[in-house]
């Protein structure tokens, strides 16, 4: 078993913070918060909403 990198808790907090929000601004020097946002996507995408 593989273990949880603190930078996968940040997206996936990031994530969750994210839920319910409509428009998300990211910059290119801010690829956690841009990895939340589409993780977000990915999740909301495979659930069907």
């Amino acid at each position: 078993m593989s273990r949880i990198l603190p930078r996968e808790v940040l997206i996936f907090t990031i994530a969750r913070l994210l839920d319910g929000v409509r428009h998300v601004a990211v910059g290119a020097s801010s690829p956690i918060p841009a990895a939340g946002a589409m993780l977000l996507r990915a999740i909301k995408a495979g659930a069907g909403a």
